[in-house]
C-alpha cells in the first residue's frame, strides 16, 4: 500500500521506526514540522516497543499483576486496544504475546532471521485477559493481569500515525500523511488535489481525513521447524491465522481503528469479513488465498 506520487510541492522524509519503514509527507510543510514529526515517532517507539527492555510496554509485561506508572500516551494505547477487543467481541486481542513468542516472533522483525527459534511458552490463553487489564487514568498506571502480556503490534503504529498527524496539523500544516509500514493517517489537502490516493489490493482508493491499515499474512513471515509462520495470531487456535483471507485493508476515521478492524476482519475469513466491516461501519477490501478481492459496497469498482 503506497500513496501515489505528488504533483504539488511537498516535503517528504523516509526513515526506519517501529520495526518498519515510515514516510511522512507534508503538503506546504516546513522542516521544523518534519523534524518534530520524526522525533515524536521515535519517542513513541521508545515507549511502546516490546523489544526494548526499558520501554513502558516491556515494564508492563515484566511487572504483570502490579500497577505500573506509564505516560498518558501509553494509557491511551492500552485503553483503545481494550476498546478494540470489546468492539470485535475478542477477535482482536492484544494480549496474545505468549502465542506470538511461541510462533517465533521473538525479536524486532528487522533482526529476525528467516528461520526463527520459538520460545517454549505454553499454548494457553484466557480469552478474558484483555478485559481484566486495570487502567487508572487518574494515577497514570496500568496493571496487566498476573501472567498476562501486552503486544502493541499494529495498533501502536496506527495510533502513532494518528497522534503525529494531530501534532503536525496543530502546527498549521494544511495537509499531510504519516505512513508507518502501510498503516497511515492522512488529513487536509493531498499532493494532487483535496484527496489522498492510496493503492490497496487491485485498485486505488481516494480518502480525505482518514486512517488506512492493512493486515496480511504474506509480508512478515519466517520458518519454524519447516512451517511457514506469520505474526497474526488467531485467538481461537493460538496459532498463526489460516482463515482463507490473506490480506484486509480498512479505511476508518482513525488509523488505530483501521488496524483493529483489519485484523479482526482477516480473522473472520473472506466470506464473513465484508459483512463484519459493514457492521462495524467501516469500508474495506478483503483478499482471499486465491487472490480474489471482495469489497464493502462503497469500494466496489465502478462499471
Amino acid at each position: 500500500m503506497a500513496v501515489t506520487a505528488a504533483t504539488r510541492p511537498v516535503l517528504r522524509h523516509r526513515f526506519d521506526v517501529m520495526g518498519s519503514t515510515a514516510e511522512v509527507t507534508l503538503v506546504g510543510g516546513a522542516p521544523k514540522a518534519m523534524s518534530a514529526a520524526v522525533a515524536r515517532l521515535h519517542e513513541l517507539d521508545r515507549r511502546w516497543s516490546r523489544f526494548r527492555p526499558d520501554s513502558e510496554i516491556s515494564r508492563l509485561n515484566a511487572d504483570a499483576g502490579r500497577p505500573v506508572p506509564v505516560s498518558p500516551e501509553t494509557v491511551l494505547l492500552v485503553d483503545l486496544a481494550q476498546q478494540g477487543w470489546r468492539r470485535t467481541d475478542g477477535r482482536y486481542d492484544p494480549t496474545l504475546l505468549a502465542a506470538v513468542r511461541r510462533a517465533g516472533y521473538t525479536d524486532d522483525f528487522a533482526r529476525l532471521r528467516a528461520v526463527a527459534t520459538p520460545l517454549p511458552d505454553a499454548a494457553v490463553h484466557d480469552p478474558r485477559t484483555c478485559g481484566r487489564i486495570i487502567i487508572d487514568e487518574v494515577a497514570g498506571t496500568i496493571a496487566l493481569p498476573d501472567g498476562g502480556g501486552f503486544d502493541p503490534g499494529g495498533i501502536g503504529k496506527g495510533l502513532a500515525a494518528d497522534l503525529v498527524s494531530a501534532d503536525v496539523a496543530a502546527r498549521g500544516i494544511p495537509g499531510g500523511c504519516v505512513n508507518i509500514g502501510g498503516d497511515l493517517r492522512a488529513w487536509g489537502r493531498g499532493p494532487r488535489d483535496d484527496r489522498w490516493r492510496v493503492a490497496a489490493a487491485d485498485r486505488t482508493v481516494a480518502v480525505t481525513d482518514a486512517g488506512v491499515a492493512t493486515s496480511g499474512t504474506e509480508r512478515r513471515t519466517w520458518v519454524v521447524a519447516g512451517r511457514r509462520m506469520h505474526h497474526l495470531i488467531d485467538p481461537t487456535t493460538l496459532d498463526p491465522a489460516d482463515t482463507g483471507a490473506t490480506a484486509v485493508t480498512v479505511i476508518a476515521s482513525a488509523a488505530w481503528q483501521a488496524e483493529v478492524y483489519a485484523l479482526a476482519a482477516l480473522l473472520s475469513g473472506p466470506v464473513r469479513a465484508c459483512a463484519d466491516l459493514r457492521r462495524w461501519g467501516v469500508d474495506g477490501l478483503v483478499v482471499d488465498d486465491r487472490g480474489r478481492v471482495r469489497t464493502s459496497r462503497r469500494l466496489r469498482r465502478r462499471p
